[in-house]
């Protein structure tokens, strides 16, 4: 934000694209997180239904 506004030769398109770098980065990692959960639920059902039937 210093960066930014430090000075008056600077526009607020620095800060425009570093709030879309950091939208980017959480974007993948929300998609990171949401192929492990679902690989996770995945091996959890192999687990507890198909190699070893609940009694």
């Amino acid at each position: 934000m210093s960066f930014v506004f430090g000075n008056r030769d600077n526009d607020a398109v620095v800060l425009l694209l570093v709030s879309l770098l950091v939208f980017f980065f959480l974007m993948t990692e929300a998609r990171r997180y949401r192929h492990y959960d679902i690989w996770q639920n995945r091996l959890r059902l192999l687990e507890t239904d198909y190699f070893a039937p609940r009694c």
